[in-house]
């Protein structure tokens, strides 16, 4: 069995760190504000993916059971008190939404925390999950394409030094022998890197519109 190959997909390399940069901004920000939220233990949560509807449900209901079991407030102040919990929970759901789906769609992400209890990812780390999600295994059949791509451009470049010992010209020609093999196989295959690379870029535009919602 050969040994199995890899290509990485530069434009989907550049995609992914894009979209990672502004998901993680976005997951930062509301990881940010349950940590950081003064009714909520959102300081006591290990990972951004502790935060869940289960957990935002537990942390408040505690609140909720004591105003409805208080004697001491009227009908109006239990109201109120009640509709300020509403709201808390209504505000910290969207957080929670924004970092569940972060998590859904970015699994692999590790993240670290600061000494004052805020998550963060770094810039490292954006990186080798581009470049992980940009790597594709190269089928033997695509080897073999690109072995025998690669005897067509040296024949090629053969004749050209021919030409060349004979004076004679020929652009086109000159401009595929200045090609190196990466780019001669790109250009030979693009159609087919393309059909790979749609894959990615239907996933692109799904995180996209999620994060332009956010």
């Amino acid at each position: 069995m050969s040994e199995t190959k890899f290509i990485i997909l530069e434009q989907a390399r550049r995609d992914n760190r894009s979209l990672l940069r502004i998901a993680v901004e976005a997951a930062t920000r509301a990881a940010k504000a349950l940590t950081l939220h003064e009714d909520l233990p959102g300081i006591y949560v290990d990972e951004p993916s502790g935060y869940t509807v289960e957990w935002l449900q537990k942390s408040i209901e505690v609140h909720v059971k004591a105003i409805k079991d208080d004697p001491t407030l009227t009908a109006e102040q239990r109201a109120d008190y009640l509709g300020r919990w509403r709201n808390i929970r209504k505000s910290a759901a969207r957080h929670i939404d924004t970092i569940q789906h972060f998590v859904k769609e970015w699994p692999e992400v590790k993240w670290s925390r600061e000494s004052d209890g805020l998550f963060y990812v770094t810039q490292d780390e954006i990186d080798r999950i581009a470049e992980a999600r940009a790597t594709l295994p190269v089928p033997e059949v695509l080897q073999e394409q690109w072995a025998r791509l690669n005897n067509v451009l040296e024949e090629l470049r053969q004749l050209r030094q021919w030409e060349t010992d004979n004076n004679l010209t020929h652009p086109e020609l000159r401009a595929i022998c200045s090609m190196s093999e990466r780019t001669f196989y790109d250009n030979a295959l693009s159609a087919r890197l393309s059909a790979v690379a749609e894959r990615y870029r239907q996933r692109q535009q799904r995180l996209q519109t999620h994060l332009n919602i956010i």
